[in-house]
């Protein structure tokens, strides 16, 4: 009985056709490849119709499915995914093999190799080949089984929101990753995946979307079918990109029944006696085992691949995107696997390379051994970590305290049940931190999230000093603005306002665009009825940034309503004008420059104010409010009625809407 560590059939006995000389050749990959060129390059006119236009069709991705599971959005995603899942089961699996980019590079990769003398050996593992499935339920299946059935118990509030339609965005790259995670996903899953796993390794091992199409595959109608012709050659097979056993299945089975083939037709065209055609028909009419596969794995062995895989999986998915994470695991396998069977196995190779011989580890099973070794060193402490900060999240997500109330200086301590969550959740982030802060990750890819978290929760506690620690010792390390703001935020719930005030001022020296820290000081200084203060810091936010609207709104409100005198209100109004001709239609300034007349005593002035406020946006209650304040200080009555009217009427409306929410 051959190792596990060396595949069950190491090659395959190609008779040669009548007059043919030369290795079986399929003449279908050039035409599939111009056909995968040309999907990739509607790929890229698509972002450049964005990047032109500014706005165009929704991502054609299948995972934007995920946004109809859960939140009941029908993109264009989701249409395509339900048009190549339905064609799947007419068809069976063509769209792997015709419509898939990665595909594209994982064949070209393999054609490279090609060229190189090398064919990969697949690595045939049965608990592998579930990843997918796993991976698919997980992605289209699980958030419907915990809104439908988990939901109405854990999280009662969770309502479903009705179906609607997303086609098109002005944000066209939101839903994929920067360019430091794509290119890597490129390399690993379109590239390394076909090195370690063998030709389309990560559609067989990786990809969710096949772990729908696979066992839909099984119900098509259409399939490689063979006549009287075969002779058993076996040029389908050499040239099969999907690692099928085409000879011996058409032998079986009078067609190909595996769930991997991808309807690439190379069998069909390389076939020297025209024997194989695409056809429709009966299926196999019995029950196929795994899809007729070879495996070269024991149970016993297959139980180690399922548990290195898990953890692998663990650790990548806690870093990386889902997509990546799962191509990244199955490599991370592959290599844990070799360095086993270059210790434990008495015979061992991998990529052509001998590992073991006759008991003796050689250099290059040495090198594997490390690298499995190593391996399991990052993957381990990772995986636990990602473990740590999902048991973190989960106990943060039910501290449900205000913000207004962990940052006022007048705040008090939350309930005993709720400190108990606080701590707990302190705990699990710092184990998730890294090895360098404490915690168990050797990448400290995630610890400055996990401090902001910690910093939050101590802030929960009142324990003002910790927080501080946490938030200064992030801002020594790398400049931010959010972390500046949080830190003034804390001197000012620890009544040390001074302080916080020159903290302010420091990181505004070094960093005089930071806007949102503006904003908020001047909110806290109005607050405290620190007016002067105010106008000063939105004052010097002008003179900083006198182009930025932003300011320009700030001073024009801090003058309206806290200035001291007529003058400094005139000035605001003509702030507010000013922001006007910059951007035109703002209902909210028009709002504010009202208030304004008012205060000088304007008050038909104001009320023409609002009266052209409203016209920008009818369906603001709290303008309709403002207009029947100032039509009844202006002495107009039935004016003032009519509008408190509408005022009741949009109240009204905006309860029934909240009322349909809940009820559904």
């Amino acid at each position: 009985m051959p190792s596990d560590c060396q595949p069950r059939h190491l090659s395959l006995r190609v008779l040669p056709a009548a007059g043919q000389r030369t290795a079986p050749v399929s003449r279908m990959s050039r035409k599939r490849f111009t056909v995968l060129l040309v999907v990739q390059a509607l790929m890229i006119v698509h972002v450049l119709h964005w990047l032109w236009a500014e706005t165009t069709l929704a991502p054609i991705e299948p995972s934007e499915t995920m946004e109809t599971v859960k939140h009941g959005v029908i993109t264009v995603g989701t249409i395509f995914f339900a048009l190549a899942l339905g064609s799947t089961a007419i068809l069976g699996r063509w769209f792997c093999g015709w419509g898939c980019h990665v595909v594209l590079l994982q064949d070209a990769c393999a054609a490279l190799l090609a060229r190189l003398g090398i064919r990969p050996r697949p690595f045939r593992s049965r608990v592998l080949l579930w990843l997918p499935f796993l991976l698919a339920l997980y992605m289209f299946v699980w958030p419907l089984v915990y809104r439908l059935a988990l939901a109405p118990i854990m999280q009662p509030d969770l309502t479903w929101p009705g179906f609607s339609m997303k086609l098109v965005t002005d944000d066209y790259w939101t839903a994929f990753p920067g360019w430091a995670v794509g290119i890597p996903f490129l390399l690993v899953c379109g590239a390394l995946t076909v090195v370690f796993l063998g030709n389309k390794g990560y559609c067989t091992y990786a990809c969710p979307y096949g772990g729908f199409f696979a066992p839909l595959d099984r119900f098509a109608r259409a399939r490689i079918r063979v006549s009287d012709a075969c002779d058993q050659c076996g040029h389908c097979t050499a040239v099969c990109t999907s690692n099928v056993r085409v000879h011996e299945e058409v032998r079986d089975f009078r067609m190909v029944v595996d769930s991997g083939c991808m309807k690439c037709m190379d069998c069909v065209s390389a076939c020297p006696k025209q024997a194989l055609s695409f056809g429709f028909g009966a299926g196999p009419g019995q029950s196929v085992p795994a899809a007729a596969r070879l495996f070269d794995l024991s149970i016993a062995n297959e139980v180690l691949i399922a548990a290195v895989g898990g953890v692998s999986f663990l650790a990548a998915y806690s870093l990386l995107p889902l997509l990546f994470a799962s191509g990244l695991a199955a490599c991370i396998t592959w290599v844990v696997w070799t360095g086993w069977c270059a210790l434990a196995s008495r015979d061992a190779s991998a990529l052509g390379v001998v590992l073991r011989q006759a008991g003796r580890l050689r250099a290059a099973g040495a090198v594997a051994v490390i690298a499995a070794v190593g391996a399991l060193a990052v993957v381990l402490p990772t995986a636990a970590a990602g473990v740590a900060a999902w048991t973190a999240d989960r106990l943060d997500r039910k501290v449900l305290v205000a913000e207004q109330m962990v940052f006022d200086a007048d705040g008090v301590l939350p309930d005993r049940e709720t400190l108990e969550l606080v701590d707990a959740a302190s705990a699990w982030y710092s184990r998730a931190r890294s090895i360098g802060q404490g915690g168990w990750a050797v990448l400290p890819s995630r610890d400055r999230e996990f401090s902001m978290r910690l910093a939050w929760l101590a802030a929960v506690k009142r324990d003002h000093a910790r927080a501080l620690e946490l938030l200064q010792a992030m801002h020594a390390e790398a400049t931010n603005e959010i972390i500046a703001m949080s830190v003034a935020r804390i001197l000012r719930a620890a009544r040390r306002g001074d302080e916080s005030r020159a903290w302010v001022a420091d990181a505004l020296a070094g960093h005089p665009a930071w806007e949102a820290i503006r904003e908020e000081e001047i909110l806290w200084l109005m607050s405290e009825a620190r007016n002067e203060e105010a106008i000063e810091a939105a004052r010097a936010w002008v003179a900083a940034r006198p182009d930025s609207l932003n300011g320009l709104r700030r001073l024009s409100v801090v003058l309206v309503e806290r200035g001291s005198g007529d003058g400094e209100v005139h000035e605001g109004i003509a702030l507010v004008d000013r922001t006007l001709e910059l951007a035109p239609g703002n209902a909210g300034a028009m709002l504010v420059k009202a208030n304004g007349l008012a205060r000088l005593g304007q008050n038909n002035a104001a009320v023409a104010t609002l009266q052209e406020a409203v016209r920008m946006a009818p369906a603001a209650r709290g303008l309709w409010e403002a207009l029947a304040d100032a039509c009844a200080r202006a002495g107009r009555e039935m004016e003032a009625q009519a509008a408190f009217a509408e005022a009741e009427r949009l109240a009204a409306e905006e309860q029934k809407r909240l009322e349909a929410e809940l009820h559904r």
